[in-house]
């Protein structure tokens, strides 16, 4: 479906006009024929602007009870039900009552736009995300409704309403005279006429950034240049990232956000929520984000941005408390790492942040168990050192020993609490046992304070680098087990070979991934059919997870090829996350997860995306293959036709001619009795003849288009064979058909009609291909218990290219007899649709064989074979 075209009517504050300029044009385009309707209006507009909707026709709102209010909302079912082609939608950047398909209007917008529907909407300038920070500077206010940058640059046309501040004050001034309820529109703090001028320089700038990035998408030259944006977990980190998204906007360059994760620290929910939110705001923006893993932060950026041929670095400012011990910054470090890209530092006014905020980091876990296992611990390493006492040992060797100790607590425990103070019990331990005077915590020699001094410092530091080392390799086991879990999946997909397979490899890789429920949508006849993964309950996941509504959000998803679900903004009500598993150009199914409402990990969020990618192309691959093979199938059948019918026109032409040869003699002809029976037997068989090749046309056809339906039933063998024998009298005057009896009634399970076509088949070959005067003989083996054989014997030249013989056209010494080579061909087909086989051999001392197996016919057989 061609997508609908946006346009915003863009305004520096509200009162500018953007309502009543996008209503006049509106009108116009009525006025020219256009079906145009007002989807949603803000009602408190001024009444010049109410008069103007008054000769437009407005679609009903929809009513949403929230608490105590009854919220009126714009209606976006009824809007793709009337489907007009405008539609006219007050406040682009408005937040919808809970409860409605999504949280943003601007979402709403998309979904008409994506279904063909032109959308005239409004904005005002501090509702576009990037510019929120100027806006907040200047206005002092925080704006919660906010647009990302990327929905405003896609809008087709933006027509900026303009207005001089000192005219738009004395418009305020008359309508708040007219209209005393309006006055709560016009912030006296905010409609200054300072204010107002510096807003409309940021609209005026937008507007003319707008175009210009509109004829640069249209270019055909590319930049160079890379920003590079450092995310973090600070509420101030919006400020940087809106700041850099300007400035990829600015310079047309690539933008990448980075998050450089510790392995060794934790962050607590808090901080995980926040940074959740910086990174949803920098993919809002256009960034593509990237998890980089490490202690030395400086480090990681530096080398990233090298490798990613970075040019501009932005990084907010950290306030940092002064110490004269204090290393460089992490900014000072930039610019000694990396001196050839530019560093741009943004200022935080809110430095209060980061001198009065709680850690970040998760706390300590006390465990008493672990207490119990560092005791225990102490015990033991006491017990060696007695021994390296009694044994002579000296003080040094003991201190090791304790030392090993701290070290072995590091690891049985979880956290750095248990293993500082096992350091310290360790040394009061020591004193308490080892040095004399013994049994007390005095120390007669002076060197002991020293020795108690490094061997704290030394238990403490091995304490520390074994929790540093412990939970490095943690994480390493968690990156490594993610990343098999991502290569078991290439493996995977590569080896599933049809497309049913590719889905449950990829359905049970992502379970494995995310440890959680998991479905797949695809797409037959018309529908999702969902193929579940998880270990809840039945029932559950019936009723819950597979409800009419979660179908409905899966469906829209596959339509609209964008994310839903829990976790998102659109039918955010929904148990399962939704997302669209994409190939190239298309949505080919949808992936649904059940994280309880959860964020998912953005490291496993992003292993999760290259997994359905990686899915999303296996199965664009399997359908291509599939319609590959069903064009071969065509191009096969067209071949058979064209071949079919150049055949017919070449062996009918005989028998045809033949036959109105004869019938003009029998009419113009004075001939005698003999000469007229001799003319009848000829049309006769020359009549069998073409009724045999017409059934053997029909029977292929149906073979070929896989329409063959196979009535199995008992057959007497016998009597199969005795009416084929009678289907060929006519043809086997000057042969000789011996039938040889068995000796017990033999009983196959075959469709007789079919299988009468194929002894009928062989009888004939037989009798074409064998000199006058011949036999041909007919046999049965019935000595095994499952399977009957019938042998085919004449006496004929014998077959120099068997290989050939059961292939469709194929005939030896074909201009001297006539037939399509359907005969052989049907009987191999028919025979192997029996679940029988056919063989031929030679027969001494000459002639040839063809043998028939069969299933014998057992009466237990028969309700399997009906089922």
């Amino acid at each position: 479906m061609k997508r609908g075209k946006l346009k915003i009517f863009l305004g520096y504050a509200k009162g500018v006009g953007k309502t009543y300029a996008m209503l006049d044009e509106a009108k116009t385009l009525k006025n020219e024929g256009v079906d145009i309707v007002i989807g949603y209006m803000t009602p408190n507009q001024s009444k010049t602007t109410l008069a103007q909707a008054t000769t437009l026709e407005t679609m009903p709102y929809k009513t949403y009870k929230n608490e105590s209010q009854i919220c009126l909302e714009f209606d976006l079912d009824g809007a793709l039900q009337r489907k007009p082609n405008t539609i006219v939608i007050d406040e682009l950047a408005h937040d919808n009552a809970p409860g409605m398909r999504h949280k943003k209007r601007y979402q709403d917008i998309e979904e008409l736009l994506r279904n063909g529907i032109n959308v005239y909407t409004t904005i005002n300038i501090k509702n576009i995300d990037s510019l929120h920070d100027f806006v907040e500077s200047i206005t002092g206010k925080r704006v919660d409704e906010r647009v990302p940058d990327v929905i405003f640059d896609s809008a087709d046309t933006i027509e900026l309403i303009d207005i001089s501040p000192k005219d738009l004050l004395l418009r305020v001034s008359n309508i708040e005279d007219t209209d005393e309820e309006q006055g709560v529109l016009f912030p006296k703090e905010i409609f200054t006429e300072e204010n107002l001028i510096a807003l409309r320089e940021i609209a005026l700038r937008k507007a003319a950034d707008q175009i210009h990035h509109s004829s640069y998408k249209t270019a055909s030259y590319t930049t160079k240049e890379h920003i590079l944006i450092c995310l973090s977990t600070s509420p101030t980190n919006e400020k940087v990232i809106r700041t850099a998204s300007r400035m990829a906007e600015a310079f047309h360059a690539s933008f990448t956000a980075v998050y450089v994760e510790n392995e060794t620290k934790q962050l607590n929910h808090d901080a995980q929520f926040q940074l959740h939110q910086n990174i949803k705001l920098a993919e809002a923006l256009g960034a593509q984000v990237t998890m980089l893993y490490g202690d030395d932060i400086a480090l990681q950026i530096s080398e990233y941005a090298r490798l990613s041929q970075v040019t501009k670095i932005v990084i907010g400012r950290t306030v940092r408390k002064r110490g004269r011990f204090r290393g460089p910054g992490i900014i000072d470090q930039l610019s000694e790492t990396v001196p050839t890209i530019d560093i741009y530092v943004i200022p935080d006014q809110s430095t209060s942040y980061y001198l009065k905020r709680e850690s970040t980091l998760q706390k300590e876990v006390f465990h008493w168990n672990d207490g119990f296992k560092a005791l225990l611990v102490i015990f033991g390493v006491t017990l060696v050192g007695g021994l390296f006492a009694y044994l002579g040992f000296n003080e040094s060797n003991i201190i090791v020993v304790y030392l090993l100790g701290v070290l072995a607590i590091a690891m049985l425990t979880e956290g750095r609490i248990w293993s500082s103070i096992a350091s310290v019990i360790s040394v009061l331990v020591f004193n308490y046992f080892f040095t004399k005077p013994q049994f007390s915590l005095q120390a007669d020699d002076s060197g002991y304070p020293f020795t108690f001094v490094f061997m704290f410092v030394a238990a403490f530091v091995s304490s520390t680098l074994t929790t540093k080392l412990k939970a490095r390799d943690l994480q390493s086991a968690k990156k490594a087990y993610r990343t098999d879990v991502l290569l078991e999946t290439s493996l995977r997909l590569q080896k599933a070979s049809s497309y049913s397979e590719i889905v449950d490899a990829m359905g049970h890789q992502v379970k494995k991934l995310l440890n959680t429920t998991v479905i797949i949508y695809t797409p037959e006849s018309k529908q999702l059919i969902p193929t579940v993964y998880s270990d809840l309950s039945p029932d559950y996941i019936h009723h819950e997870l597979l409800s009419e509504d979660e179908r409905n959000v899966a469906q829209w998803v596959y339509i609209n090829n964008k994310r839903a679900g829990a976790s998102t903004d659109t039918m955010s009500e929904s148990q399962m996350a939704y997302m669209a598993i994409r190939s190239t150009d298309k949505v080919v199914a949808v992936l649904a997860v059940h994280n309880d409402h959860q964020n998912i990990d953005p490291f496993l969020r992003n292993l999760l995306v290259s997994l359905i990618n990686e899915g999303g192309i296996a199965l664009e691959k399997a359908a291509l293959d599939a319609q590959q093979h069903h064009d071969a199938l065509v191009i096969e059948q067209e071949k058979l036709r064209s071949t079919i019918l150049r055949t017919i026109s070449h062996d009918l032409r005989t028998p045809l001619t033949t036959i109105l040869g004869n019938v003009d003699l029998l009419q113009h002809g004075s001939l005698d009795d003999g000469e007229i029976n001799r003319i009848y037997t000829d049309i006769k068989n020359d009549g069998i003849w073409l009724m045999d090749l017409i059934e053997n046309i029909l029977a292929m056809t149906k073979i070929d288009n896989d329409n063959l339906i196979i009535q199995f039933e008992g057959e007497v063998l016998e009597d199969l064979i005795a009416e084929s024998v009678h289907r060929v009298s006519g043809k086997a005057k000057h042969h000789t058909i011996l039938v040889d009896d068995a000796e017990d009634v033999v009983l196959v399970n075959v469709d007789s009609k079919l299988m009468i076509q194929v002894f009928t088949n062989l009888i004939d070959n037989a009798l074409k291909y064998t000199p006058e005067g011949t036999q041909i003989r007919i046999r049965i083996d019935n000595k095994d218990l499952e399977m009957v054989t019938i042998h085919f014997e004449d006496e004929g030249p014998g077959i120099a290219d068997k290989k050939h013989l059961f292939e469709m056209f194929y005939t030896q010494n074909q201009d001297s007899r006539r037939g399509m080579g359907l005969g052989l061909y049907l009987v191999n087909e028919i025979v192997k649709a029996h679940g029988g086989s056919i063989t031929v051999s030679d027969v001494e001392p000459q002639g040839v064989r063809f043998s028939v197996s069969l299933r014998r016919y057992i009466i237990d057989e028969t309700a399997h074979i009906n089922r």
